[in-house]
């Protein structure tokens, strides 16, 4: 599907057309979440859906929201990436902690990328309902630059992550081979709470905090 839809990614294709694929893949992955994907497959969509993820040059004569309504697409489409079941064999020792942290790794840079921005004036600051310095050397920075729904949006991925850690065998032998990546996804879904002040995301984040130390536990 995404080979057939390669045009609607091309230089020369609207965002528009972008977008529209964008939202054929998420349905096409959604559909698959049972059945699972293969760790290869995982990897190669996540990378190309972070690339979606990241700043866009403006295009000319559209609406200026455009490319960042291209940049939501590819966040549900990670966000549905992460609900799905990574296919592995069982005599693959190294299964989980491979597709542990590769669900990590992807849901972090999402975010992250979601938050990017071009080069704009450090000056200009935001008033969304986030109470952090508009900086990007802080994932809470990049936040603040973000309305309340797109912040939602990123918070969906990380809770997505989270819940795809249901899904992955509890190995003993693995156990302490994925500690330090889920320490240190915990510390940076705890951050994203400080400087939230709207009561929507807060729940949201609350909820979400509660499902990582119930997924979190087993490990």
């Amino acid at each position: 599907l995404v080979q057939e839809l390669g045009p609607a990614f091309s230089d020369e294709a609207s965002y528009a057309s972008r977008c529209a694929a964008l939202y054929c893949i998420f349905g096409a992955i959604e559909g698959c979440s049972e059945a699972g994907l293969s760790y290869k497959i995982t990897n190669l969509l996540g990378n190309f859906f972070l690339g979606q993820c990241g700043p866009l040059e403006p295009e000319d004569n559209v609406d200026e929201d455009t490319d960042e309504e291209v940049r939501d697409a590819a966040l549900l489409c990670l966000s549905a990436l992460m609900r799905t079941r990574i296919q592995e064999p069982p005599i693959h020792h190294d299964a989980i902690q491979q597709a542990v942290q590769l669900h990590l790794d992807l849901a972090r840079k999402g975010v992250e990328r979601r938050c990017a921005a071009p080069d704009e004036d450090e000056d200009m600051q935001y008033d969304h309902g986030y109470d952090f310095p508009a900086t990007r050397t802080d994932i809470r920075g990049g936040l603040s630059s973000l309305p309340r729904s797109r912040r939602s949006l990123c918070f969906d991925l990380v809770r997505s992550a989270i819940d795809g850690l249901a899904q992955a065998p509890n190995d003993p032998l693995q156990i302490t081979s994925v500690t330090s990546h889920l320490a240190s996804f915990a510390s940076f879904a705890g951050n994203c709470i400080h400087g939230e002040s709207d009561p929507r995301c807060l729940m949201q984040l609350l909820q979400m905090l509660h499902a990582m130390q119930t997924n979190m536990l087993p490990f």
